[in-house]
Formats: C-alpha cells, structure tokens, sequence
C-alpha cells in the first residue's frame, strides 16, 4: 500500500481490515462526520479470513495494534481509529 508517497507492506489480513473500513467510509458518504464509517468488533471478526478457527477480541485489538504501529513506522498518521460501542473505522476519509 501506498500513502502519501510511503510505501507500507501490509499483510492479507492487515490488508482486508484497511479495505473493510475503506469500503463502509466510502458507502456512508452521507452520515455524519461523528458516526460516519463505522465497523462494529462483531462484524470485523465474521469478515475477515482469520488464520485461527475462533477469532475475538483479542485477535482484532493486536490486529489494529500491528497496523497502527507499521504506519508509525513509516512516519504516518494511525490509519484505524476506534471508538467504544461503535467500533473501528479509517482516520481519515479516502480519496476518490
């Protein structure tokens, strides 16, 4: 993945996690800033291809753990933002 002009190597699962939260940012264009691309813990975990059988919370919370420290890194902006009750979602709001 490319973001401003840095290269990040990302792996699968790291990768649909980004593309999830992308593609619902995306969808809600017209909701509220506030609430606006939300992904509930729930859905995360029933959406991903997880490499264990039982994924939960854990697995989610190292998950975002892993990715927000590759993007510190390479001198970014934490791409995952994460709110109780509502859920994860991306930082920032894609380009078109």
């Amino acid at each position: 993945m490319e973001v401003e002009g840095i290269t990040v190597q990302l792996t699968m699962i790291q990768f649909e996690l980004l593309a999830l939260l992308d593609q619902r940012m995306r969808r809600e264009a017209d909701v509220p800033a506030a609430v606006r691309g939300f992904v509930s813990s729930h859905e995360i975990l029933a959406s991903l291809s997880w490499d264990t059988s039982a994924p939960d919370d854990n697995h989610l919370k190292q998950l975002v753990r892993r990715i927000r420290r590759l993007f510190e890194r390479a001198g970014l902006p934490s791409p995952i933002d994460s709110r109780q009750r509502f859920g994860y979602r991306l930082g920032f709001v894609p380009a078109r």
